[in-house]
Parts: structure tokens; C-alpha cells; sequence
């Protein structure tokens, strides 16, 4: 159950690694840079709106100056062929018609170049706004009074030798229009000189775009605040977010369930399975421990130590060692092996190491207050993928077989040295009395092991 938790756990990482940067994230930025492309268009059609009213503007003061009679009249002036006052009186009335066609329009001035008014029209005072241009100036020249919205057009008058006899001062209103412009979020101002722009302070908190006014130091300022930008955004991305929850959710919701319904049967299986291998371990366990000896995996240990993994319940009987402490070192056993089997037996098993060859040995073991015992054992060797050698094999107690082998051997060589004895006697004679008495009891000595039998008659 822990590696299913841990399991559900990594893969919803992994589909949250995935959605954000596969999905989420990607997504996001294919809607900032859609949003940003969208206020650069309306930023750009706004502009193009600027620019046509300042281009109307600028040929409507420039029509003005252009007028052939009026600036004949001027012209006449300046030759001294009218007074000033047939001048303003001809003009006037001409000079106001003209300005009435112009959109916008709040005041407008014709100044003569020794800077008097021959007509005007409108209220605005010229004194307010003269600072704001150079009537002396031979060029169309534009400007813009940013509190009041302002756009002042100087016009020179030129007549037909290409002298200046004098200006058109056109204002024009561009306040309502700036104010239609801001009724959404983006704000437009109209500022002057892109020297005076700090870009990387705009840039902080809201996203600014400045465009040059056709072709004069004023730019026009767009503003959005990134919060009303990405308004639209965060909405959609939270529901995004909701929604891939949602999905998470569900998905977490389905799969406990489908994981809690098939838990149970699938424990249930385990269960048995384990049952039933419990049961075959004990077959085998039970079987094992009928067999006469004992079955056993015995494996060497890189600190040239020995263990008994495995061992059935006759190790214990043969050895008088605990299984326990066979399967944590094997020197118990050694420890039970006769003095004289044990360099030996050693040597069998470490040939067997090298060479990886069956183990076959009998030998003796001594155990407290029993009788010496004779076992006979037998292991197949397998090389480990450490290095190390495991043995499967069977060791017996062979003690009845090796004292009935010794009995029968025994009672064979007795019979061999009683026909000697009586085939030295048979030829006794008293010539060689003493050479045959001695021949017998040498048979009978080596066959009993004794050094020396003396007969005293």
C-alpha cells in the first residue's frame, strides 16, 4: 500500500510538471503576448487617429494661409497701398468664414510681421497661448499645451516673391477627442521629446508604448496597468487551473476507487498465495526433517568464515549445535570435528572452492558424553555472482555401517591369522620348536596389536 501511495504520488508530480510546463505555462504566454499584440493594435489605431486630426489640423491652418484674397490684401499692406484699417476690414469677416470650416477649432489669429492682429475668431486669449509659439519663425510649426489639450498651428504667410508677411495662429481643441481616448484602460498622453522618456520606469507595474506624432518631437503615450492587461488573463487562467483540478480530482477520486475496490481481492490473493506457500514450507520442512541426517546449503564469507544458510532439523541431532548458531558461523561444527579428520576435512572444502568439484568426506566427530560418531558427507558447489561459493548437500550419521564394516574386518583377519597360526603349527617338530612357537605368537601379536607375548612353560 506505502509503494501505491508513493507510486499516485510521483505521477500526479509529473502530470502537474507536465500541465504546467507542457500546457499551463506555454498557454499562458501564447495569451500575454495575444493581449500585448491586442494593445499594440489599438494602440496603433489610436495613433493613426492622432495623426489624421493633426493632418487636418496642419492643412486647415495652412488653407488659411493660403487664401489668394485675404493674403493679397496683406501683401497690399505691406506696399502701403491700404491702411491697416481697410486691411482688418476686409479681412475679418473673409478670414472668419475660413476658420468656421475647420474641425476643432477654438480660436484662430492673423498677425502681420510687426505682430499685429488683422482678424481673429474664438476666445482664447492670445496672450496665454503666445508663449508657446515663435511668430517669427518662417516654418509650419506645431505645438500642444498638455493641461488643456491644446494644439496651436503656426502658419507662416508667404506671398508670391517667397517673403513672410506675416502668421496664421490656429488652436485647436483636442481635449474631447483625448478624453473619448481614455474611457477604456488603456490612457493616452501627448508628450514632448523622447528624450524626457524613461522607459525602464514606465515599464515597472504597466506596459507603455510610445509613437511619434508624424513628424515633430511629440509623442503620443500609451499606458495600460498590468493588472487591466492581464485582467482577462488571470480570469482565464484561473479557471484553467479550476478546471485541470478539477480533472486532477477526479481522476485521484477514480483511481482510489478503483485501487480500494481491487485492494481487498487483491490481499485476499496474497493472503492465500501466502498461505499456500507456508504450507509448502512446511511440507518441505516436515519431509526434510524425516530424512535420516541432515540437508543443508553451507557458503563461504569474504572474511574466510563459514555459515550454514539453511539447515534442516537434523544438522542439530548429528552436531549438538543450535541451527541458530550455525547460520551465524560454522565453528560450532568444526569445533565437533575429531582432532585428527579435521586439517583434512578443511583441506577438502577449500579444494573444493577452487576447483568447484563435489564434496565427498567421512569423518569423525566427538560430541560431550556421547560415543564417537562417523559421518558421511556429500555437496554440490555453485559459484555466487559475489564470488562466493554455496553447497547444497546431505550429511549422515554412519556409525552403525562403519562399526559393522569394522567387525566384519575384524572377525576376517581373525580367521586369516588363526589358519596362519595353525599352518606354523601343523609343521611343529621338536627340531624347530622354538621357531615355530615364535612365528605363532607374532601372528597372534599382530593381529591383537600387542608388542611382544611371552610363553612360559
Amino acid at each position: 500500500m506505502k509503494k501505491i501511495a508513493v507510486t499516485t504520488i510521483t505521477a500526479v508530480f509529473i502530470i502537474i510538471i507536465f500541465f504546467y510546463f507542457g500546457v499551463f505555462s506555454p498557454l499562458k504566454d501564447e495569451l500575454e503576448n495575444s493581449l500585448q499584440h491586442n494593445f499594440l493594435n489599438k494602440v496603433s489605431i489610436n495613433e493613426v487617429s492622432i495623426e489624421n486630426r493633426f493632418d487636418r489640423y496642419i492643412e486647415g491652418t495652412k488653407s488659411l494661409s493660403s487664401r489668394t484674397m485675404i493674403k493679397n490684401k496683406l501683401n497690399s499692406y505691406y506696399n502701403n497701398q491700404i491702411t491697416f484699417d481697410e486691411l482688418h476690414n476686409y479681412t475679418q469677416s473673409k478670414y472668419v468664414d475660413g476658420v468656421k470650416a475647420l474641425d476643432n477649432i477654438l480660436a484662430a489669429y492673423r498677425i502681420t510681421k510687426d505682430n499685429k492682429i488683422v482678424a481673429q475668431y474664438g476666445e482664447v486669449n492670445l496672450e496665454k497661448i503666445e508663449s508657446s509659439f515663435n511668430e517669427k519663425s518662417s516654418q509650419l510649426e506645431i505645438y500642444f499645451i498638455e493641461d488643456e489639450s491644446l494644439v496651436i498651428i503656426n502658419s507662416p504667410i508667404i506671398n508670391d516673391n517667397g517673403e513672410k508677411i506675416g502668421n496664421d495662429i490656429a488652436v485647436f481643441d483636442l481635449k474631447q477627442f483625448m478624453q473619448s481616448l481614455n474611457s477604456n484602460n488603456i490612457k493616452y498622453e501627448i508628450v514632448y521629446d523622447e528624450r524626457t522618456i524613461n522607459y525602464s520606469l514606465d515599464q515597472e507595474s504597466q506596459v507603455v508604448e510610445y509613437r511619434k506624432i508624424l513628424n515633430t518631437n511629440y509623442w503620443l503615450k500609451a499606458v495600460e496597468s498590468k493588472s487591466d492587461l492581464y485582467d482577462s488573463l488571470d480570469s482565464i487562467t484561473t479557471r484553467i487551473v479550476i478546471l485541470f483540478s478539477v480533472l486532477l480530482i477526479s481522476f485521484l477520486l477514480i483511481f482510489y476507487r478503483i485501487i480500494k475496490s481491487n485492494f481487498n481481492k487483491i490481499i485476499t490473493e496474497l493472503r492465500s498465495k501466502i498461505e499456500e506457500l507456508n504450507k509448502t514450507k512446511n511440507l518441505l520442512e516436515n519431509l526434510t526433517n524425516q530424512v535420516p541426517g541432515a540437508l543443508y546449503q553451507f557458503q563461504s564469507k569474504s572474511n574466510n568464515n563459514y555459515i550454514f544458510s539453511y539447515a534442516s532439523q537434523g544438522l542439530r541431532e548429528l552436531f549438538s549445535v543450535k541451527l541458530e548458531e550455525a547460520k551465524e558461523s560454522a565453528d560450532k561444527i568444526f569445533s565437533k570435528i575429531h582432532d585428527d579428520d579435521y586439517e583434512d576435512l578443511i583441506n577438502s572444502i577449500e579444494k573444493s572452492k577452487k576447483n568447484l568439484t563435489t564434496w565427498d568426506k567421512i569423518f569423525r566427530v566427538k560430541l560431550p558424553q556421547q560415543k564417537l560418531k562417523w559421518l558421511e558427507g556429500s555437496a554440490q558447489p555453485e559459484k555466487l555472482d559475489d564470488g562466493e561459493v554455496l553447497w547444497h548437500g546431505y550429511v549422515k550419521d554412519i556409525t552403525e555401517r562403519k562399526n559393522e564394516k569394522d567387525e566384519l574386518e575384524t572377525q576376517h583377519q581373525f580367521q586369516k591369522s588363526l589358519a596362519n597360526v595353525s599352518s606354523i603349527l601343523v609343521n611343529l617338530s621338536s627340531d624347530n620348536f622354538d621357531q615355530k612357537i615364535d612365528q605363532a605368537l607374532e601372528e597372534i601379536g599382530q593381529f591383537f596389536d600387542i608388542e611382544r607375548i611371552q610363553i612360559f612353560k
